[in-house]
């Protein structure tokens, strides 16, 4: 029991059952915990007075809990809108990641082309010298046997 409560008692002469005295000490232990917790007493201007509710202060009761209800829906809607910019925003890095990844491999590509291009004409080249060199290979062989090679003409090519 509080101390509040015991100084009571001892001003009194019968005994409270147990029952009554607990209830009576908790409702005077709530009471001071909310005086020692908010700072407010029962008739100061702050406290929270308890008034009836009129059709004028039902209608304000009303209409804010209107406004309360839109504006936890333009929340909502914005927390929504928030979450997509945010999953576009998401898109467009691993878009660019893709790109940084996919012009390298492109420009790896393009090297790969420009190397094949240079050999193939090379090649070409090669394949040209080794045509001509195999169409007038008999006529030498020929020539070189009979020990001709100054009378064949188009040797000096």
């Amino acid at each position: 029991m509080g101390r509040f409560r015991e100084k009571q008692l001892k001003g009194k002469t019968e005994a409270p059952t147990t029952i009554t005295s607990t209830a009576a000490a908790a409702t005077v232990t709530e009471a001071d915990s909310f005086t020692k917790e908010t700072g407010l007493l029962k008739g100061s201007v702050s406290a929270p007075e308890s008034r009836a509710m009129t059709p004028s202060s039902s209608m304000e009761f009303v209409q804010a809990r209107k406004r309360l209800l839109e504006m936890e829906q333009r929340q909502r809607h914005i927390l929504e809108m928030e979450r997509r910019l945010q999953q576009l925003h998401d898109g467009f890095v691993q878009a660019e990641q893709e790109v940084v990844e996919h012009g390298e491999m492109v420009s790896r590509i393009r090297t790969g082309t420009v190397q094949g291009e240079v050999y193939l004409s090379a090649f070409r080249q090669q394949m040209k010298s080794l045509k001509y060199n195999t169409k007038h290979r008999a006529p030498l062989i020929f020539a070189s046997v009979f020990g001709l090679s100054s009378c064949v003409p188009w040797t000096g090519k």
